[in-house]
């Protein structure tokens, strides 16, 4: 019995451990962007340096990390460390790059998008709340309305 309460106990404290990772993170992430958006535009970034070095690569340039990022984007991250080094300078490779970083791109404008969609859903639906329920502490008056504002019918109640 005592055995299971320290599971318990050690399984609760890392779930504890865990949402407050999450909510750390949660709050260094930017207002109005996704968890997502946020993953995209990093790796936009990287892939932009990844470009930006594969255009000056020479034969004694080392793999970088943007480079590594933009191998494990295109499924080339198994390859050997000499094989990734000749992969570097080839030009073929800044053309591969460059197409991922205007499909990366796509996506981002998409996400952004949709992420605009569904804010402003969200003011509507609270707003549309709002206008059926009302708010605590206030009430609606019938026949009180002014022209041009459907909203106009609530009256402050003390």
């Amino acid at each position: 019995m005592h055995e299971e309460q320290d599971i318990m106990h050690g399984e609760a404290l890392k779930l504890q451990v865990r949402a407050e990772t999450s909510r750390r993170r949660a709050r260094k992430r930017r207002p109005n962007r996704s968890k997502e958006q946020v993953r995209i535009r990093r790796l936009h970034a990287n892939l932009e340096v990844a470009y930006s070095e594969a255009l000056t690569a020479t034969a004694n340039s080392r793999v970088t990390v943007a480079t590594r990022v933009g191998l494990k984007a295109l499924g080339l991250d198994h390859l050997p460390e000499a094989i990734q080094r000749h992969v570097h300078i080839c030009p073929n490779w800044a053309y591969l790059l460059r197409a991922k970083v205007k499909k990366v791109q796509a996506q981002l404008l998409k996400l952004d998008g949709a992420h605009l969609r569904g804010g402003k859903r969200k003011r509507c639906d609270a707003k549309k709340h709002i206008f059926d329920h009302g708010i605590k502490g206030v009430r609606r008056v019938p026949g009180m309305c002014v022209v041009g504002s459907r909203m106009c019918v609530i009256k402050f109640c003390i």
